[in-house]
Parts: C-alpha cells; structure tokens; sequence
C-alpha cells in the first residue's frame, strides 16, 4: 500500500494545529504518517498543543528541534518521513477530505509525473468566506518559465496544493537562508529540474487561511527575500533565461515599492531566542513551592476551601482574592492560589500583598506552566477542606457567596456537588447579564442535572465539590484542558449528588483575552469527544433501522435530538447543494457530536476541521 508522509512544521500558531492535522487525517484513507515539526515554539502552551495533536490518531508523532524558521522545519520533516508521497502543510492550513487520494490515484495512472497540484480556496482567520482561486494555478502551465516569470503576476501555487513523490526531495530541500519566498525557489528548482513531471488534478485540494499574523503581511521582509531569491534563481536558471533578474527586479519595484530591509547584509534566516518559564526535571512530575501562608485566627479545619488557578491577569487578580478574604465567615474556609508560571512580572507580590485578615491563605506556585488542569489537580492535593470551590483569577464571588453556600455544606444529607448561577461582567466589572444554569438559554432545567450535562455544562460557576470525590475520579483530565470541568462533571454522573442553587453567586469576567472569550476550534473539538462518548456510554444501544437524516438544524432542536439519540436513534446530516449558511456551520461545528455522517460540499467541509468528533463522519458532497 502507497504510504504517505505529511509533514506540518509548528511555530507558534498552536490554535490552528488540530485543524491542519485533522483535515489530514481526512485527506487520505491509506497508510498515512503526519509529522508536527515543533520548531522551538515559545508560547506557553506549546507542549498542550502538540499533546492535543498526537492524542487525535496513533499515526501523528511530533519531533522537537530548536528554532530554525519554516524551510528548516519542513527540511526536518523530510529526514524523518518514511512516505512514498510527500504532503506539505502549513499549521494554519487546511486539506479537503480525499485530497490525497485523488491525488495518488492520479498520480498512479498517469505513471511518469511525480509531481499532482491541486486548486485551493482562501478563507479568513475563522474558516469561513471561502472563496476559490485555483484559477491562479490554472492560469499558466506548470513549467520553469511560468515559475521564473508569472509567480505573483497572476500565478500562485501554496505548497499544499503539491503531492510529491519522494524521489524529488533527495536532490531538492528548502532554502533556510531566506526570511521568506523559500516556496518560489522550491517550485522554480522543482519545475527547472523535472520537466514536464508535474500535473495539475483539477479538485479543489486545500484551503489557504487569511490572517493578520501570517508571514505574507510582513512586507520589507518578503521584499528583501524576493531580491535575496532572484539572484539565487538567477545564479541557477540565467544562462538559460538571460530576462529573468531585470524581469524580476522591475516587478520587485511595482508590487514591493523596492521595499528591503535597512542594512541588510546577507541571507541570514530570522531567529528567535525562546525565553521560556523554568521548568522542572520531566522524571520528577510536576511540582509547585509554597511561596507564603497566613493562618487563620480559628483553630478549626477549615470546611470548605477555595482554588484560585492563576496565570496572568494582574489587573483583576487582586478584586478577585479580595472578594474571598472578605467573605462573611458563616463556615470555616481557606484561600489557596497556585500561580502557574505566570509571564507576567509581579503577580506573586500581588498575591503577598493581599491582607488575609482572619482568612487561612496560602501561596504556591509550579515549577513549570503546566496549564489548568495540571494547577487544579496540585492545588486539591494541598487543600484542607472537605470541599473545594474553584474561582478564575480574573472572576470574583459576591459578597455573600459562603453564606449562601454555608446552607448546604456540612449537612447531614450534604451534596457532593453544589453549583450556582453567574453574572458575566465588563472589563471593570459592570453587570452584562446574568447568566441562568450554565448559562445556555435553550437548556432548561429539569428534574435530572446528570440529562441536562449531556446537552452542556449546565453545572458551573460558582461550582463546589467533595474533595473525597474529586480525588477518588482522578481530578481534572489534562487531556481536556480547556473543558476540564464539564469532562469532570460528566464523570461524576451516577456517582455523586448534584445541588443546584439558583443564585448567581459568582461574577465572570468577559474581556479580550479571557478564555471562554476565545472561542477555539479545540474547545469544540473536546466538546463533542466528551459529549459523544457520554451519550454513547449512557444511551440504549442503536437501533439500525432508525436512522433519521436531517438538512437543516437549529440549536432549539437539540434537546429533543439528545433525547431520540439516548433512545437508540441515530443522525445523518445533507446538505444542499448550495454552501451552507454561517449560522449552519457553526451549528454543526458545536454540535457534530449527534451525528454518524455529515456530507457536505466540499470547501464546506474545512470549516468544522478540528471540531469533529471523529475525522471520518465528514463526506464531500460529489
């Protein structure tokens, strides 16, 4: 069987990694390998993403280098592919399903080429608005010529568009000397050195995402790199194009405006010099340090403590510790704050500065970033109380909270698990609105929270369960960071008491940079892993010959579709022949986990990568 390798390099950009690695485990049904090349990534949660991206399918592996820059990276994932077709895909990128089986296929048939090229749509930052631009591929034949002469005069080919036998990358790589336009040589070295070996297969294959912090928008530097690439393409192809540098340096000065970098001196590539949090020894297991306590004036074990997770967020921290210091003291309870190797300076003298009163409150922070789930889970094991409350760093409780809590914690017949309603707030901490049982308007409480989890978490902020418990399931999931808390909520189904207090007790911030505020396509994706495996654990088992198969859904149709599901129903999903609507996609994209098919058409198709539930529901309409 004809095994392909795709090779993503990843440097930065981990909020669209299980998009791209998604779309290729879609795009080919034989023996696939897909290579992440993490290229020294410095954002925090690199290590996540990259986990993330492995735990989609056994057949993705991640190898770690230090910073390099693109070509370096591609040129890393060529030594470690073992493919017969080589695939190329950029992080923020996307295949369509089957691309690469047409284009083996096509390749196989025809037999001498070694090269297919697909036509591509771009989108924006969000997969959608897509629009086709194969036509800058069809426009010009596949020939040294074109490539010499017509490379962004109207003829563009995104190295994803390629399938390419391996045999080519043993005499060509990528040029690392260059900050960009490494694509324009490679192509021009390709088409230059087997000609007539490349094929165009007339599909859509791919889709090329807009956004602001592409590298295509850093203009000085693509224009020195297109001067930097036309004396490297003069050097190999000018005896025989003797046209091509005074071709190619008139067109740097009409679309480029003669842009170069100043004082440029040489083909050095961009660097990048991580620094990175301290991070603790990996055979040891993640650690934290207690920074500071204050004891409290009671003697008493405290009954009920509160975690605060921390990473950043200065500016509100300080409202948000206060609101729990100044709680009335109905029942006994403690503060404990766990600083995750925040990057911002001065949070932990935030933290010191903080006067506790008569409050029990204590300081650690990791040894590394470990992210949310990891924090909780650490804080837990050094909390005192029979209960544990979790509040964001940059959220605060109303005054009133532990009084209100106070009713329910330490009775005789006490819940495990007790959540209430919220108040989303502004920037200063304005009232929004408020926030009813999760929050999901089309979600009505009923008589059975655990029915209710399965359409979403309904049981949140503020939200307080049994230590005893949380410890028993094992804590938060780090495999599900990010939803971490649905996930444990769903555990607890059948093995704990829900208690629902209908207050909103706790006050969640919405700004710009808060996580919920974000919105990302692996948040998605977890949602529909969970949701899916629960109603699959819970429901009776499928009825075969029940199968209903909609065209259209709206979000007030999915408690009755979770209701049939748990019944043994099960979905199908078809599209028409027309793209379908935004509000449909997103639709689809939150809630695929009802379905065992969806077909669509095909660019439609890239705007739920890396929210499915399983890669393999998805068929492009013919």
């Amino acid at each position: 069987m004809t095994k392909v390798s795709v090779i993503i390099p990843y440097y930065n950009q981990g909020k669209y990694l299980h998009t791209a690695v998604q779309s290729a485990l879609s795009s080919y049904s034989g023996d696939l390998e897909i290579i992440v090349v993490d290229d020294g990534s410095t954002e925090s949660h690199a290590n996540h993403y990259c986990a993330q991206a492995k735990n989609l399918d056994d057949r993705v592996r991640v190898i770690r280098k230090a910073n390099g820059g693109l070509s370096s990276a591609r040129n890393a994932g060529l030594d470690a592919a073992q493919g017969d077709y080589i695939q190329l895909l950029d992080c923020d990128d996307a295949l369509l399903p089957d691309k690469i089986d047409k284009q083996v296929a096509h390749l196989i048939a025809t037999k001498n080429k070694l090269v297919s090229v697909t036509g591509y749509c771009v989108c924006n930052e969000w997969m959608r608005d897509f629009r086709d631009e194969s036509h800058t591929v069809t426009r010009f034949p596949l020939t040294l010529r074109s490539f010499l002469f017509y490379w962004e005069r109207g003829f563009s080919v995104p190295i994803h568009c390629g399938l390419f036998h391996k045999s080519v990358f043993e005499e060509i790589r990528f040029n690392e000397s260059l900050y960009g336009k490494e694509d324009w040589i490679f192509w021009a070295t390709l088409a230059g050195n087997y000609r007539n070996k490349l094929i165009y297969s007339p599909v859509p294959g791919v889709v090329y995402r807009l956004h602001g912090s592409g590298m295509t928008r850093a203009r000085d530097k693509m224009g020195e790199s297109w001067v930097q690439a036309t004396k490297i393409l003069a050097d190999q192809y000018g005896s025989e194009y003797p046209e091509f540098e005074a071709a190619s340096n008139q067109w740097h000065q009409k679309f480029y405006g003669g842009a170069r970098l100043s004082g440029a001196t040489g083909h050095s590539a961009q660097k990048t010099t991580p620094v990175l949090a301290k991070t603790s020894d990996p055979e040891a297991g993640p650690g934290a340090t207690l920074c500071f306590e204050k004891a409290g004036s009671a003697a008493d074990q405290p009954l009920l403590s509160f975690v605060v997770p921390v990473f950043n967020h200065g500016k509100y921290l300080r409202q948000c510790i206060e609101s729990l210091v100044h709680q009335n003291p109905a029942l006994n309870f403690e503060i404990v704050a766990f600083d995750d190797r925040s990057t911002e300076p001065g949070i932990i003298d935030i933290l010191r500065r903080i006067n506790s009163q008569d409050v029990a409150y204590r300081v650690f922070q990791n040894d590394g970033n470990y992210g949310i789930s990891v924090t909780q889970n650490l804080a837990v094991e050094r909390c005192r109380g029979d209960y544990i409350a979790f509040v964001d760093c940059d959220d605060f409780l109303e005054p009133d909270a532990v009084e209100a809590l106070s009713e329910f914690i330490g009775s005789q017949d006490a819940p495990d698990y007790i959540f209430t309603d919220r108040n989303h707030v502004d920037d200063h901490g304005g009232l929004i609105a408020r926030a009813d049982y999760g929050g999901y308007p089309w979600i009505k409480a009923s008589a059975s929270v655990e029915s209710d989890l399965l359409l979403g978490m309904v049981a949140s902020h503020l939200k307080v369960i049994r230590k005893s418990l949380y410890s028993t399931i094992g804590g938060s999931d780090i495999r599900f960071s990010g939803v971490q808390d649905w996930e444990l909520a769903l555990r607890i189904i059948n093995r704990g008491k829900f208690h629902y207090i209908n207050r909103a007790l706790y006050n969640h911030r919405i700004h710009g940079s808060s996580v919920s505020s974000s919105g990302s396509t692996t948040q998605l994706w977890m949602t529909n892993v969970l949701r899916r495996k629960y109603l699959t654990d819970l429901s009776a088992a499928p009825a075969t010959d029940t199968v209903i198969e909609l065209n259209e859904i709206a979000l007030e149709d999915i408690p009755y579709v979770s209701k049939l599901f748990m019944e043994g129903v099960r979905f199908t999903f078809r599209a028409g022949r027309e793209a379908l609507s935004i509000k449909q996609t997103d639709l689809l994209a939150e809630f695929n986990s009802y379905f065992d098919t969806i077909m669509l058409p095909a660019t439609d198709t890239a705007a739920l990568m890396g929210c499915l539930w399983d890669y393999r529901i998805v068929r492009p309409q013919q």
